[in-house]
């Protein structure tokens, strides 16, 4: 996923879309590995990342 960047992330909608989606196949795929604080810490950088990206759309 090194082809996103945070710029291109605030940018692009739909890098971001996929983005997201490829963030949450990792958490599935970490929780059915049975790494489950990993997929944890997957989970709330992913939330962070939408709630910041929710906040520069308000702007």
């Amino acid at each position: 996923m090194s082809e996103f960047d945070y710029r291109t992330l605030l940018a692009d909608k739909k890098a971001r879309s996929q983005f997201l989606f490829q963030q949450n196949r990792i958490i599935k795929l970490l929780t059915a590995k049975g790494f489950v604080e990993a997929a944890l810490i997957h989970a709330r950088k992913r939330k962070q990342l939408i709630e910041d990206f929710a906040l520069l759309a308000d702007d």
